[in-house]
């Protein structure tokens, strides 16, 4: 008589149908989740710019302090400070940034190199033609920036530090504005995210209309000589981090009359949120 043989349970690994509902369950959680983090990532490179402005928000009120209520101008001509010379890279440093360095976070002296600081947006292109910025010389307790990723109201005139007497872009001569002479500083325009960096200013929407060809006022390309459109980076999808002389931050889609709702061919007296004394 054969003698009866146990015989154990057979393991066997997933069949391939096992295999490929396996494979389609991480497919949909995958889709679902990836989504979710890229949101996340964005909102937190987000919340690093509006950091930033809110830090040049705090900086431009410290500086006022600091220089008997006069505010800074928007741009500085960097040869009479001590510049080697006005061309690249010192031309782009000559941005009002530079004039708040005491106040914010500066980035390092090498240029191409990372760090945290108050003067870069990590949700800008990071590339041969957008470097990183960085610190290109100094000038007694200023540290001029190069390439950085904001820029300032462009009426509060150019060429000067601190209270020192000199002219706005319109060529009249003038103090610097003061502070205590911004009327309702919560709906004026301060700082905002820069859509070319190499430009140190730019025009407000108003000051950009007598340039304007007609179409998107968004598209630098429907100007008369794509730089004189306001430099207005639409870099948070379509939008662009805003803040204002009272400090606070606002995030802003190129259809708001802040940034390019308003310009048309032939507009006029747009620049309510922009004009100052």
């Amino acid at each position: 008589m054969n003698s009866a043989r146990s015989k154990s349970p057979s393991k066997q690994g997933f069949t391939l149908i096992e295999l490929l509902v396996v494979i389609a369950i991480i497919a949909i959680l995958a889709g679902m989740l990836l989504p979710a983090l890229a949101n996340a990532k964005k909102k937190a490179k987000g919340s690093v710019c509006t950091n930033n402005l809110k830090q040049w928000g705090v900086g431009v009120q410290l500086y006022a302090g600091d220089n008997d209520d006069r505010l800074i101008f928007s741009w500085a001509q960097a040869p009479i400070y001590g510049a080697p010379s006005g061309s690249p890279p010192y031309y782009n440093a000559c941005g009002a940034g530079s004039l708040l360095s005491p106040y914010l976070a500066t980035p390092g002296t090498v240029a191409g190199e990372i760090n945290n600081n108050n003067y870069d947006c990590p949700s800008t292109p990071r590339d041969a033609a957008n470097p990183t910025p960085n610190v290109s010389f100094t000038f007694g307790q200023f540290k001029f920036v190069q390439n950085q990723r904001y820029r300032v109201n462009p009426y509060l005139g150019g060429y000067g530090l601190g209270p020192m007497a000199n002219n706005r872009f319109s060529g009249t001569t003038h103090q610097a504005v003061l502070l205590a002479n911004v009327q309702n500083p919560g709906t004026k325009v301060f700082a905002w995210d820069a859509l070319h960096i190499w430009r140190p200013y730019g025009n407000s929407p108003g000051l950009s209309v007598p340039h304007f060809l007609g179409g998107d006022a968004s598209d630098e390309n429907r100007f008369f000589e794509y730089w004189r459109g306001p430099n207005i980076g639409l870099t948070h999808e379509q939008k662009t981090t805003m803040t204002f002389f009272d400090g606070h931050v606002e995030l802003l889609p190129k259809t708001s009359p802040i940034t390019f709702g308003a310009i048309t061919v032939g507009a006029v007296n747009i620049d309510n949120n922009w004009t100052l004394p």
